[in-house]
């Protein structure tokens, strides 16, 4: 009877481990290195598979990112704004400096009253126009600047556009329209008649005097309007029976433009109540010192003048 072998297994399962303990091994190291790479990209939120983790990490860049742009947004709509208020503050200080220098050089081109001889009266007055439409100056010489005024004690300052005198009818409310543009400085629309008493006191100082006090003077013009010109002129329309309702202080007049009509206000006549002698009395003030035409000038000459300027 021969002997039974006994099959030994044991030898063949060591050489059935040892054929896979490599791959094991392999596989291990590949899923070791997997999950390494994973935990990286977890971290640094660049991973798409981390989630939630990594979007909020995004977010927070994101959000910081744009605080970033706002502040540098912030600070230059500020600098842009700075900028433009010293832009513009540079071009009000030049304006004013531009203004300052229109006033010195019109300053600088006025002359004191008494440099203005008669070339220079007619160059800025030449614009003028008549006062009265289509009158012409005064063939009297008692109505001329520098006549006298011996009721009063004192000199006639202005010219009187009378009735018959002038070359065109004159009579109460006749217009009275302005010799050029300007602003009215003055307009009476308040005026009250002098009392005859109270002009009769005014006249016995005049004489107790020698001499009509300019308070009193601007008294006797009765009501009255005033436009100042440019180079310091200065046109005073006096003995005005009305003035335009529209005409007060500030008004801008036009050259030609109607302020009121011709009365005796002021007069003896009218003091008496009584509206006889109407005529437009207007003065002429030249000057920062204001001097009137024609002062320290014959009557032949201020008539001269006078009628080169507005005839």
């Amino acid at each position: 009877m021969k002997p039974k072998f006994v099959k030994n297994t044991r030898g063949s399962s060591q050489k059935q481990f040892r054929h896979l303990f490599i791959p094991i091994l392999l596989v291990g190291i590949i899923l070791t290195a997997g999950w390494i790479y994973l935990d990286i990209d977890d971290i640094q939120g660049t991973n798409p598979v981390a989630g939630d983790n990594g979007e909020k990490v995004k977010d927070e860049e994101n959000k910081d990112s744009e605080e970033t742009k706002d502040v540098v947004s912030e600070g230059d709509e500020e600098e842009v704004v700075n900028g433009q208020k010293d832009k513009e503050k540079q071009e009000t200080e030049n304006g004013k400096e531009e203004t300052d220098q229109e006033d010195a050089d019109q300053s600088a081109e006025i002359p004191p009253s008494e440099e203005w001889d008669r070339d220079l009266i007619v160059s800025k007055l030449d614009h003028f126009i008549s006062p009265i439409e289509d009158a012409v100056i005064t063939y009297a010489d008692s109505h001329l600047p520098g006549a006298d005024r011996a009721y009063r004690n004192g000199v006639h300052e202005g010219i009187d556009y009378f009735n018959e005198y002038v070359g065109v009818p004159i009579e109460i409310d006749t217009p009275v329209k302005s010799v050029a543009e300007g602003e009215v400085i003055r307009a009476d629309h308040d005026f009250k008649e002098l009392e005859k008493s109270y002009r009769d006191e005014l006249l016995e100082e005049t004489a107790e005097l020698g001499k009509t006090p300019e308070d009193t003077l601007d008294k006797l013009r009765g009501k009255q309007v005033w436009v100042e010109h440019e180079h310091n002129i200065v046109v005073r329309y006096a003995h005005l029976n009305s003035i335009e309702a529209h005409i007060e202080e500030g008004y801008q007049i036009e050259q030609g433009e109607v302020l009121g009509g011709v009365g005796n206000t002021g007069t003896g006549a009218a003091a008496e109540g009584r509206d006889d002698g109407p005529h437009l009395h207007m003065e002429i003030w030249l000057g920062e010192d204001q001097r009137f035409l024609g002062e320290e000038k014959s009557i032949d000459e201020t008539r001269e003048i006078l009628v080169e300027i507005f005839e």
